[in-house]
């Protein structure tokens, strides 16, 4: 288990706790608005605050659960993932400060993960090369990294066809225990 403190003084258990709590949380959101419309507990808080004639117990724990469940519903998404995006940030750096490859904790575990990032430099020049070589399997809205990747194992020799970009890409990555 890492106990190493970073700069910002946050310890990995702290940075992977927060890190999953918030990417559940965001999951658990996009879900709820994808199904639409209010959960039940939400419906039974309703009718308990329109009924006045309705004994709804104790008034103060109601009142604190409406309040929750307002912030919640008017907190963008994207404030979750600004704090997401700055734990990614505080992980990267202390993954390169300890030279680990991963960050073990009994909240999780955050690691390298490995990707390209395939961009078209000389749009022109790659479609007259599609063209030329009936390469119709690259066209897509973006550039398929999946066809790349396969060209450059393979015909290209580790080069990427002609006009695309390919950058190597370490990202880090999040686990739940």
């Amino acid at each position: 288990m890492t106990s190493f403190d970073n700069r910002s003084g946050h310890t990995a258990e702290q940075i992977i706790s927060q890190y999953i709590k918030y990417r559940d949380y965001v999951k658990a959101r996009t879900k709820e608005f994808k199904e639409g419309g209010p959960s039940e507990r939400d419906k039974e808080m309703i009718a308990l605050v329109r009924n006045p004639g309705v004994d709804i117990g104790d008034v103060g724990a109601l009142l604190n659960e409406l309040v929750k469940r307002l912030e919640q519903l008017t907190t963008p998404i994207a404030a979750y993932e600004s704090a997401m995006e700055t734990l990614e940030g505080l992980a990267t750096a202390m993954l390169n400060e300890t030279k680990q490859k991963a960050l073990s904790t009994d909240a999780g575990t955050c690691f390298w993960v490995r990707s390209l990032s395939v961009t078209c430099d000389d749009h022109e020049a790659f479609l007259n090369w599609v063209w030329e070589f009936n390469a119709r399997h690259f066209l897509t809205r973006h550039v398929a990294k999946e066809a790349v990747e396969i060209f450059m194992d393979g015909p290209g020799k580790g080069n990427p066809p002609p006009g695309v970009k390919v950058v190597p890409v370490v990202g880090v990555q999040f686990r739940k225990s």
